[in-house]
């Protein structure tokens, strides 16, 4: 049976994608054999937290809209398939997308959030 664990903002199946994968608030999961729906709380906000919850409810796959390497590196050592999906599209509507074959899949070539925001810091202290 597949699951899809989707990164959402609150709980609730209209809810918008979390804008960074770790910093779900929620994660929502969807049997995608029938219309179950549960939430479980991302306690940690981080990317693992999320990983953790995904490989709780053995998903096998999950939606969102930004993830960093580590995050990505996980999810691909747990067997769980990334697709991105765009923003400001209710979770219940990307869900149905990922059923039709409608949303890209993620490779390996992912932003590393951390990595990032370290290289703007060396950049701004730099400066001074």
């Amino acid at each position: 049976m597949s699951k899809v664990g989707v990164t959402v903002v609150r709980p609730d199946v209209k809810s918008p994608l979390s804008l960074e994968f770790g910093l779900a608030g929620w994660v929502l999961i969807c049997d995608l054999e029938g219309k179950h729906y549960s939430f479980e709380r991302n306690g940690l906000l981080c990317g693992m937290g999320v990983v953790g919850i995904l490989r709780q409810h053995r998903c096998t796959d999950t939606i969102f809209s930004s993830i960093g390497q580590s995050a990505l590196e996980a999810l691909q050592a747990s067997k769980i398939r990334g697709w991105l999906g765009p923003e400001g599209i209710p979770a219940a509507q990307l869900i149905e997308r990922l059923k039709r074959s409608e949303l890209k899949e993620v490779g390996s070539d992912a932003c590393d959030h951390r990595t990032d925001a370290d290289a703007a810091v060396r950049v701004a202290s730099s400066r001074t």
